[in-house]
């Protein structure tokens, strides 16, 4: 995702709390996102797993609204989706493309996509370039794309099992502007930069036990190539690293 765990001070600078009685910060977990809905202004959006209530902050005013409520406990994840939708995925196997009414001050569902078959969705992130959504499940990376009227969803392709003798572990993911997935690799310490398209891998990153469990990256920069890219792993810990690569991945240096 863009922002997710990343924007935990932001959010909880505004005091946004949701209407459940888990208010603590280790109680109350959350996933965030940007919202590119308007040229304008920007939004933060998140959203609380225990009751399912998504609260919209505007970056510009510093206002906070509650905008709309899923089904508690089943979603777990959200995204900035097509046209400045955000999308919402979780446990439900089903994914929601909501739409920001920037007066009413309101997210409306603007479709329900069936996902067949995929499991409890933990992560995921739209790729513009494409027109896909790369969703993370337990050992299983999959990409769907988003047929106008198509109820079902059906996978573009499939990542799972060994790479490089290693059970994959998707935790967060993001992607860049060229079209490239990175998925951070759980307990194998590493980041998977995959081919959007095909699902592919480029190129592992980093591939270090010292850093722990990867729980998530984000990508930082200009649209293209990333100039840099965040980690949160182990224990706690947010590492930021510089990236400088050819086009095909196949020179890369990293370093804090």
């Amino acid at each position: 995702m863009t922002v997710t765990d990343f924007v935990y001070d932001i959010v909880h600078k505004y005091n946004v709390f949701c209407s459940c009685t888990a208010r603590s910060k280790n109680s109350c977990p959350f996933s965030a996102s940007e919202l590119d809905c308007s040229k304008d202004q920007k939004y933060l959006a998140s959203l609380c797993c225990h009751c399912g209530t998504i609260t919209i902050i505007s970056m510009s005013y510093g206002s906070v609204f509650k905008a709309y409520s899923v089904a508690p406990g089943f979603y777990r994840t959200i995204c900035p989706g097509p046209k400045g939708t955000l999308l919402v995925a979780g446990h439900y196997q089903s994914l929601l493309q909501l739409q920001l009414d920037e007066k009413a001050r309101k997210l409306h569902l603007v479709r329900q996509v069936q996902l067949l078959p995929f499991g409890k969705i933990e992560h995921m992130c739209y790729v513009a370039k494409n027109d896909l959504v790369i969703l993370s499940s337990y050992c299983r990376i999959t990409a769907v794309k988003l047929d106008t009227g198509a109820k079902e969803a059906k996978p573009v392709w499939q990542l799972m099992g060994l790479v490089n003798g290693r059970q994959i572990d998707p935790q967060g993911i993001t992607s860049d502007g060229k079209g490239r997935v990175f998925v951070a690799d759980g307990d194998n310490s590493r980041i998977l930069v995959l081919e959007a398209s095909s699902g592919e891998v480029l190129q592992i990153l980093l591939d270090d036990k010292h850093l722990g469990k990867v729980f998530d990256v984000c990508c930082l920069g200009q649209a293209g190539q990333p100039d840099q890219i965040l980690l949160k792993h182990e224990p706690s810990n947010a590492s930021l690293y510089n990236i400088h690569h050819s086009d095909d991945l196949s020179q890369t240096v990293y370093y804090i």
